[in-house]
């Protein structure tokens, strides 16, 4: 932050009879001790009426204009400064990396949406000329333990049951992506269909087909004794919500429902991974969070952080999908078990079934409303279809969806579902 000696002003405009507003960078001296005291570090603003006399463009008598000031950065059109490098082909992603040795990864997904494991047989692909290693659940460290419940974080293969179509069975690295995809067809799996849970609210019905037998539902009330597809829920409540409806003069209440989306990025995930003599782990990928990969793929491995490195490549979109890794820790696993380096790249389809959607609402929302505009209270339910695991959607939901407005009276429920679906970002 250095001397902070200058705050950019808010992005604030105002407008009334006589008046225009512009927003401008502030000097922190300009301020008064009281205003800092007020306003703290961040959120610096200034409500200036625009005249001649502070530069800025004004109608004159006549019909005459009063010129702004040049400055460096305000009203250019500033390059980017890594656009030349990204027309010109310069720039590096994942999938451009070709380490000596390099290993090439393909995914064994499930076709099927719920369906129980019965025989998992990966002889054949092991036995293939040209494959240097088959990964499933049993080689990953964390999915080792019995107690763990199946979780986003460290499910990076199905283990007794496939929970979502497309989520990955297993993964094989070879010389090349040819005879890694021939490798794939030689993997035997023989499931038994389950019933699916498609739709969130039918999910939460008691009598529902359980995605994780051993879920419980976690509120503040503590935890459920029954088993529930409600993974969480979260309430928040301020004032006197009957009340605020009783002060309105309009009163609104509907539902609405959206789907899961997928961020629809430009660049597949994408991975390279390599694995020293020593056993420290090197992971090139296209993340939106380089430290949080590193924590993953050193609780996946059972490795200290010290033995984890993570290079951040140019990431081609993310939207916050790609927050939630997917490639890179199979990726690690991988490289490890054939003691090369070894990329994995998703196809279009793979990543639309296995990758990390924005979730599906059901809201029901209740508002309460003065004829001047103000909200008086709202009330209602949010729930988020997190996928196939357990995702804290329902508290960040409530708590910061309604955060934007003043609102003295407030009851919200938010409620974490999960789903035969692909998990959640």
């Amino acid at each position: 932050m250095g001397n902070l000696s200058t705050y950019w002003a808010a992005l604030t405009f105002w407008a009334r009879p006589g008046f225009r507003y512009i927003v401008i960078p502030l000097p922190a001296q300009s301020l008064s001790s009281n205003e800092v005291k007020e306003r703290g570090a961040w959120g610096w603003s200034k409500q200036l009426p625009i005249t001649p006399g502070n530069g800025a463009q004004r109608n004159q008598p006549g019909g005459s204009k009063a010129e702004m000031p040049e400055y460096s950065v305000i009203g250019k059109r500033v390059p980017a400064r890594d656009a030349l490098d990204k027309v010109t082909g310069r720039v590096r992603y994942s999938a451009d990396l070709h380490p000596s040795g390099l290993l090439h990864a393909k995914l064994l997904t499930s076709p099927q949406p719920h369906a129980r494991i019965l025989r998992l047989d990966t002889t054949k692909a092991e036995a293939l000329e040209g494959v240097a290693a088959v990964v499933t659940a049993q080689d990953v460290p964390a999915q080792r333990d019995p107690s763990r419940l199946p979780s986003s974080r460290h499910s990076l293969f199905a283990q007794e049951k496939a929970l979502f179509l497309g989520q990955p069975i297993a993964a094989v690295a070879a010389v090349t992506v040819q005879r890694a995809q021939e490798a794939l067809a030689l993997i035997e799996v023989e499931y038994e269909q389950l019933p699916v849970v498609a739709d969130v609210l039918e999910a939460m019905e008691p009598r529902a087909p359980l995605v994780h037998p051993a879920l419980f539902t976690e509120s503040l009330a503590g935890r459920s004794d029954v088993p529930s597809n409600v993974a969480s829920r979260a309430e928040f409540e301020r004032g006197d919500v009957e009340a605020g409806f009783e002060s309105a003069d309009i009163v609104l209440e509907k539902t609405f429902r959206t789907t899961m989306v997928h961020q629809s990025y430009m660049e597949p995930r994408a991975a390279v991974s390599e694995v020293a003599p020593d056993g420290k782990v090197t992971v090139w990928g296209s993340t939106q969070g380089s430290f949080a990969l590193r924590q993953l793929l050193a609780e996946v491995m059972d490795l200290p952080l010290s033995r984890v490195r993570v290079v951040p490549m140019e990431v081609g979109g993310g939207f916050g999908g790609k927050g939630t890794p997917v490639a890179a820790p199979i990726c690690a696993v991988l490289a490890r078990k054939a003691n090369q380096p070894v990329k994995l790249v998703l196809t279009r389809t793979e990543e639309f079934t296995s990758a990390r959607p924005a979730s599906g609402t059901a809201a029901t929302l209740k508002m309460g409303a003065t004829s001047d505009g103000r909200l008086t209270a709202v009330s209602g339910s949010v729930v988020y279809d997190s996928g196939a695991f357990p995702h804290p959607l329902g508290a960040n939901g409530v708590i910061m969806g309604l955060g934007h407005y003043r609102i003295p009276n407030l009851k919200l429920d938010g409620y974490s579902v999960v789903t035969n679906k692909p998990p959640v970002s």
